[in-house]
Formats: C-alpha cells, sequence, structure tokens
C-alpha cells in the first residue's frame, strides 16, 4: 500500500516566556490514517495543534498541506494565521476547551462553522444533516438551546458537530472520547474507521493508552516540548508508550471496595444523605426527580452517568448553586437544603469544579492570587483587607512542593501552567480548607496518566483520613478506579448502587444508557 503525506509539520518551535512549548518538532500524517499523539500534561500537544488549527503562530519552522492538485498529491507550503485559514485548507480540531459563543444556539454555533456559509440559510436542510451525524455518533443535543444552558460534555458533543458539518479532511480530536460511555466509544470509533476508509486523516490525542493502542495507525510521544518517538502501532505496547512518555514508571492505581478496607468502625456513619431530591435545570425542566442517595463517612462513591442526566445539578445543589424544589440534603446530620455556597463552605464542604478554567480559577491572575480566592479573607493572609503579600507567598510555594505543581514562580499567571498542573494546585486549594467533604466533579478530565493518578491518589489519602469523597465522573474508567461503591445516573434517576468489584461493565454501560438489567443492587 502506497502511502500518501496529506499534512507535514518541520522544525516547528514556539517559545512563551518561562517555556519553550515546542521544540524543533516534526511530524506528518498520512492520508486515510488515525496518528495518534501521546505526551505528558505540558509536554507541547496542545500548543503544537493550536499552532496547526491557527489559534497561535509558531516562532519558526513551516506547515506543508497536500492540495490535492490534478492526479499527483503536493505538498505546498501555507501560512495558518486563524482559524480561518486552518478551516480553508480543511483542518478542523475538536478542543479540549471549547471555542462556543455561549449565548447562541446549538444550532447557530453549528452553522458558523460550515464553509462558504450561503446568504440564504435553508434551516431544515442543515437541520437534517445535523440530526444524520449526531445520530451516527450518539451526539444528540437539542438545536434551540443556548450553549450556556449546556452542561460541560454536551458543549464537547457540539464542538465534534462542527468539525464534522465543516466536512474537514483532516480532523484533530483532543480527549473526545473523556465522555462517552464503552458503548458510545465502541460506535465512535466505528465512525472513526468509516471517516479513514473514506479518506479522512484524524490526529487523535489521548491518555487512555489502551484506547490509542486500537485505534492508531501510528504514534509520535512528546516529551518536555520534544520529539520522542514515531512508531507503528505493531511497534508499540502500554509499557513502551509509558516509558517514552514518563520519566518514571507509572503504576495503576485501584482502592478496594469499602467492605474490604479495615476501616473504623465510627466510619460506617451517613456523611451525606440525600432524599427524595428534585431539581430543575437552567431550562427550568425536571432534571433530577425522586432521588435518594447515602454515602458513608471516609467513602470515596462514584456516580457514573453520560453528560446531561442530572449530575451537575446534584454537585450544584450539594454546593448551593442552585435550588431544590423538593427533598433535602444532609450533610453530616445537617440540613444544608437550599442555603447558601458560603454556609456551605463553613461547614468543610468543598467543591472540586466540573471546568477547572471557567469555574475552578482565574487564568489572568497569579498562582499566587488564584490560591488566595479561597483564603483572602482569613486573618493569615489579610489584615484590614490588604493582602499579605509574604504570608500569601509562602504559602503557596508549599502547596506547589508538597502538591509537585510544576510552574516557573507564584507570580506568574496561571494560564502559563498546563491542565494537570492547574488542576493539582486547585485541588490543592481545596484540600488546604481541611474540608470534611469533597465534591470532585470530572477531576482528572483531560489529565495525563501521572498527573491523573497523583490525584486519585489525593483522593484516596484524603478518604483514608475519614474525608468523604464524592466522585461525580463521565469517565467510567475513574469511577472503576478509587470508587469503594458507586452508583449509575440516568435521565436523573438511580438505576443502581454496586460494590466496586466482580463488575459487567456491559451491564453497566447499559444502565448509562438507560437500559436496565438484572443485575443485582446493594
Amino acid at each position: 500500500m502506497v502511502l500518501t503525506t496529506v499534512l507535514e509539520i518541520k522544525n516547528i518551535t514556539k517559545k512563551f516566556p518561562d517555556v519553550i512549548a515546542c521544540n524543533n518538532i516534526s511530524f506528518s500524517l498520512n492520508r486515510a490514517e488515525v496518528h495518534s499523539l501521546l505526551g505528558e500534561n505540558g509536554a507541547g500537544k496542545t500548543t503544537l495543534m493550536n499552532i496547526l488549527s491557527g489559534r497561535i503562530k509558531p516562532d519558526s519552522g513551516n506547515i506543508y498541506i497536500d492540495t490535492e492538485s490534478g492526479c499527483e498529491p503536493l505538498l505546498q507550503k501555507i501560512n495558518i494565521n486563524s482559524p480561518r485559514d486552518a478551516h480553508k485548507y480543511g483542518i478542523g480540531m475538536v478542543y479540549q476547551h471549547f471555542m462556543l459563543v455561549e449565548n447562541l444556539t446549538v444550532f447557530e454555533n453549528v452553522i458558523f462553522s460550515l464553509k462558504n456559509l450561503p446568504f440564504l440559510i435553508y434551516r431544515k436542510d442543515i437541520i437534517k444533516k445535523i440530526e444524520e451525524i449526531s445520530r451516527e455518533y450518539n451526539l444528540e443535543v437539542e438545536l434551540d438551546r443556548k450553549i450556556y444552558e449546556l452542561s460541560v460534555g454536551e458543549q464537547q458533543k457540539v464542538e465534534i458537530l462542527k468539525v464534522l458539518i465543516s466536512e474537514a479532511k483532516i480532523l484533530i480530536l483532543d480527549e473526545p472520547t473523556s465522555i462517552l460511555t464503552p458503548m458510545e466509544t465502541k460506535k465512535l470509533f466505528l465512525i472513526i474507521n468509516k471517516l479513514k476508509a473514506n479518506g479522512h486523516s484524524i490526529i487523535f490525542i489521548s491518555h487512555k493508552l489502551n484506547e490509542v493502542l486500537q485505534i492508531s495507525d501510528r504514534i509520535s510521544v512528546l516529551k518536555k516540548g520534544k520529539l520522542v518517538a514515531t512508531l507503528t502501532i505493531s511497534d508499540v505496547n502500554k509499557e513502551t508508550l509509558s516509558a517514552l512518555m514518563f520519566d518514571e514508571k507509572i503504576e495503576p492505581i485501584h482502592t478496594p471496595p469499602y467492605s474490604n478496607r479495615g476501616l473504623e468502625q465510627n466510619r460506617i456513619e451517613k456523611s451525606i444523605v440525600i432524599n427524595n431530591l428534585t431539581l430543575k435545570n437552567i431550562r427550568n425542566v425536571t432534571s433530577v426527580k425522586n432521588f435518594n442517595l447515602k454515602i458513608k463517612r471516609g467513602e470515596i462513591f462514584g456516580l457514573a452517568g453520560v453528560s446531561g442526566n442530572g449530575q451537575d445539578e446534584i454537585a450544584k445543589a450539594l454546593f448551593g448553586l442552585t435550588k431544590i424544589e423538593d427533598g433535602e440534603i444532609l450533610i453530616n446530620y445537617e440540613n444544608i437544603s437550599n442555603n447558601s455556597t458560603s454556609d456551605i463552605i463553613k461547614k468543610a464542604v468543598t467543591l472540586i469544579p466540573p471546568d477547572r478554567i471557567k469555574t475552578g480559577c482565574v487564568s489572568d491572575c497569579t498562582v499566587t492570587e488564584n490560591v488566595l480566592l479561597r483564603f483572602y479573607k482569613s486573618n493569615s493572609f489579610s489584615r484590614f483587607n490588604f493582602i499579605k503579600k509574604k504570608e500569601s507567598e509562602v504559602f503557596t510555594e508549599k502547596l506547589i512542593k508538597d502538591y509537585k505543581v510544576v510552574c516557573s514562580g507564584t507570580r506568574i499567571p496561571l494560564s502559563h501552567l498546563s491542565g494537570g498542573n492547574i488542576q493539582k494546585l486547585i485541588l490543592a486549594r481545596e484540600l488546604a480548607t481541611k474540608p470534611s467533604v469533597i465534591i470532585a466533579v470530572n477531576p482528572t478530565h483531560g489529565l495525563d496518566l501521572a498527573s491523573s493518578n497523583f490525584i486519585h491518589q489525593l483522593l484516596i489519602d484524603s478518604s483514608n483520613h475519614n474525608i468523604t469523597i464524592f466522585l461525580i465522573s463521565e469517565d467510567l474508567d475513574e469511577i472503576l478506579a478509587i470508587s469503594n461503591r458507586f452508583g449509575v445516573i440516568f435521565k436523573g434517576e438511580l438505576m443502581g448502587i454496586f460494590n466496586n468489584e466482580n463488575i459487567d461493565i456491559k451491564k453497566i454501560g447499559n444502565l448509562m444508557l438507560g437500559i436496565k438489567n438484572d443485575q443485582a443492587l446493594i
């Protein structure tokens, strides 16, 4: 089989004030190929793809693309100065942090991704095309809803729809399976293979090595801004990839079922009790009805489900961010129903939000300023409404050291940190409040294996110190990795609660899609 190169990146370098994000990287993509890009957080993957998609410009290096002139392929040097240029050359990217206009509807966001948008838009024809793609990918989203009304997972679905409807020939998929069930992931892989069979080329970015080994033709590994290897799928396994990505061996983490952990008897006390909870979403539609759950003190309880099935509303209700229509929530035997967030925080409850960039931090502020978001009223760090700079810097430096946050200083903007290091800092900040309950929503979304393991270990250690962890995640692998028990939610209904042992993945996946089975509940 003759391979045709459709994209070539040569000697790309990009420097930022405190780091060389891409250091003389060369990379190629063949027609009808899935070429996966691996690397720990901060390795340069996102920067390289942002260059290719037109979001940022390289300091040096060149990009070549197949112009398909005549019968023979012809690689032509191009300049990509904006996302519009990338769009023109048939390059579409699904970003990890979404590029959507929040005040517009799903339909409006999708049509703006169309090439040569006509003056007269035939809504019915476009809707038909969107619905066809949605059915294939299982990406159904109500087209008339505003983006700000959608959950994080639903917004990612819109991004995927935008790329597919734009008829891009080169697709960059950044963590596309992070919100999918195992069944949906299989279906997505079938579609990727269909696209490949029709001549599309895909750059696939994922931290799930099993997925990369399943879907890839070739794999390139980046490390500290440099390309360290490009290998065919027949030449690699999980061990070789992990060795290329990380300086030390990364062992998988798994916490045993709650009943096997040898916990003290007093930990059978209930830390979170939810009785007959009914909630409405932002569109004033009931999203959770008669939801009941009891979580033990010191337990890691996971709630698994596809995005948009009421998880966001439950997390917000626990933290005082949405109104409870009916029912009650008790934390440590105190009724906190419809209490303010500040009152709930005083009860030693903290939240790891689902979107670290939009709701977990302020990107333009410094590392220290982001830490102080939870401590600026403390007498230890302020006096007469003035921040104590020295004390604040010392405290931040200690968190950075203790939680292995990689950054060049406490005074740099948080935006200079990788996603994994931002998440580590958020978790360090929240744990420093000494909580009794942690509500963790998708805490490792988009993070590499090392960062994910580090955060998982922090949650396990917290649990072992009698802190209750309510883990709400759309990643079933994450739920199974660290939960003692877990439940499955579908359309606001608790489909079952399970001990985390001898699990039938297919049955759990079915429950996440609303397909009930006869597995015993406990």
